[in-house]
Order: structure tokens, then C-alpha cells, then sequence
């Protein structure tokens, strides 16, 4: 996962199988095509220690908006990670968040 996100991207393990990315600067589109890429190539990738068998990932992403706070954002994430989890599997699913009225 490293390998595919920026300079000033973070990716960190979340908890137990679960990993964070974080991504400064790119828009949605963008992200979603790294996202893609990533789990795409995880997929084709053989593993010695599943006797040469493949792997699959579920991707949730949320969206970012000014002034989501971090629990909104994760929650979100957790969301679309669920959702792609129970509608197949190996796919990648966005969370938007709404836009916020002007006050």
C-alpha cells in the first residue's frame, strides 16, 4: 500500500486486519482509482503461506468535507467497509459525506 499513495499520504494498521490511508491533496476520483489499483493488485498477488492461492480485500472510503470531524470520517469509512463486505466482497465502496448547509 505504500507503494501506491503519495509523499504526504499516511497509511497505518487500524486494528487487527484492518489499515487506514489517509490522502492530502487528491481529489475523490483519484483516490478511488489508488484504492482500486491497490486491491486489484492484491488480488492477483499468490501467497506461499495459503499454499499459492490469492487473497481478496474490502475497501471502505469516506469522503472528506470541511468541518467532518474525524469520528464522522471514520465512521463513514467503517460504513462503506461494511457495505462492501455485504454486498460481495473484494470491492471498493465511497461513503459521501452530505454537504453542510450555509449558515
Amino acid at each position: 500500500m505504500k507503494t501506491r499513495v503519495g509523499l504526504n499520504d499516511f497509511v497505518a494498521r487500524y486494528s487487527g486486519e484492518e489499515f487506514a490511508i489517509i490522502f492530502t491533496e487528491k481529489a475523490t476520483e483519484e483516490i478511488f482509482e489508488i484504492l482500486e489499483r491497490i486491491r486489484w493488485q492484491i488480488s492477483q498477488s499468490k501467497y506461499e503461506e495459503l499454499n499459492k492461492q490469492s487473497v481478496t480485500i474490502s475497501i471502505g472510503f469516506s469522503e472528506y468535507r470541511p468541518g467532518t470531524s474525524k469520528e464522522t470520517l471514520f465512521s463513514g469509512a467503517d460504513q462503506s467497509l461494511y457495505k462492501a463486505k455485504m454486498t460481495g466482497k473484494n470491492k471498493t465502496d465511497i461513503h459521501t459525506a452530505p454537504l453542510k448547509e450555509a449558515k
